[in-house]
């Protein structure tokens, strides 16, 4: 006898499943399934596929699991540079592999009175070595991300304005 399949799931949450129903089937003969899973949370995940028939009696149960993972990311672009002077100002933007920003800090282990970051604007208050830090907060699929780079910080370079003298005035 021929008979209409039914598939359904057990929870249903971050799966689906097509068809969802084929019908008359004989004995024999195949039928191509397809069940997708989607998650935007590492975990572990399962689920029961049923195969029914037209009056609701279960034939089969598939159990389904997923593992998902989280991806590392990388750090892209930086535009930091090494070395400064006291009179710059640096708007810092950096970049991961999957193009997400960072929030910028002053590494605890500088001197207070070396640089200070507001946002992402970078001021210098003093010369000497300062360690400045990126962070990535990451979350759903993708891990945390922090970097850090050493600068130097010097003294900015006068410029000297030589006025005229009456020797060279006409």
């Amino acid at each position: 006898a021929n008979t209409m399949i039914f598939l359904s799931l057990q929870s249903g949450s971050n799966w689906t499943v097509t068809p969802e129903s084929f019908g008359e089937c004989g004995g024999e003969g195949e039928q191509v399934i397809q069940v997708t899973f989607s998650s935007q949370t590492k975990g572990e995940f399962s689920d029961v596929l049923y195969i029914k028939n037209n009056v609701g009696t279960i034939l089969k149960e598939i159990p389904l699991t997923a593992s998902v993972t989280t991806q590392e990311q990388l750090l892209d672009s930086w535009n930091i540079q090494e070395t400064y002077t006291v009179a710059d100002k640096v708007t810092l933007q950096a970049k991961t592999n999957i193009g997400t920003d960072f929030t910028f800090s002053v590494d605890s282990s500088t001197p207070a009175d070396i640089v200070q970051i507001d946002g992402d604007t970078m001021t210098f208050k003093g010369t000497g070595t300062a360690i400045i830090k990126a962070y990535q907060a990451g979350g759903g699929l993708y891990d945390a991300f922090t970097t850090t780079k050493t600068i130097t910080i010097n003294k900015a370079t006068p410029t000297i304005i030589t006025p005229p003298t009456a020797s060279n005035i006409s």
